[in-house]
């Protein structure tokens, strides 16, 4: 989870059809399993969410060490979890004009299987299934 906090920002890997798809967002870890990320209701991850909610996060540090997170992920708008991620993160209302925009949605990412790799020659990647 430090690593998560101190590197702020995801790949996003999400399916389009047949083809991955991936971009850096920024990530807000809400608990040890479940990543928030703010987006545009019109954008086409929501899209490719709403269609295969099969998503991957990987985060590097400046050191080379990573980690991916496999799971799943919803977009929600419902004004509970607006309100509780704009509260968390004051920076977002430089993208949305209030928290009631109604452009502003929310990634929730459930991570379900972590894989942890430090830098360094022969190491093996420490995988935990975080859902049963």
């Amino acid at each position: 989870r430090e690593l998560m906090e101190n590197v702020k920002v995801a790949t996003v890997a999400t399916v389009d059809v047949d083809c991955p798809c991936t971009r850096p967002m920024g990530t807000f870890p809400m608990s040890d399993t479940e990543i928030w990320a703010a987006t545009f209701r019109g954008s086409r991850k929501v899209e490719q969410i709403q269609k295969n909610p099969h998503v991957e996060l990987c985060y590097m540090d400046a050191e080379y060490n990573h980690i991916r997170l496999a799971g799943t992920a919803v977009v929600k708008d419902d004004a509970d979890t607006r309100n509780k991620l704009w509260a968390a993160v004051p920076d977002i209302g430089s993208y949305f004009k209030t928290v009631d925009d109604p452009a502003f949605v929310i990634i929730v990412f459930t991570a379900k299987r972590l894989e942890y790799l430090e830098h360094g020659l022969g190491k093996v990647p420490n995988v935990v299934l975080l859902e049963k």
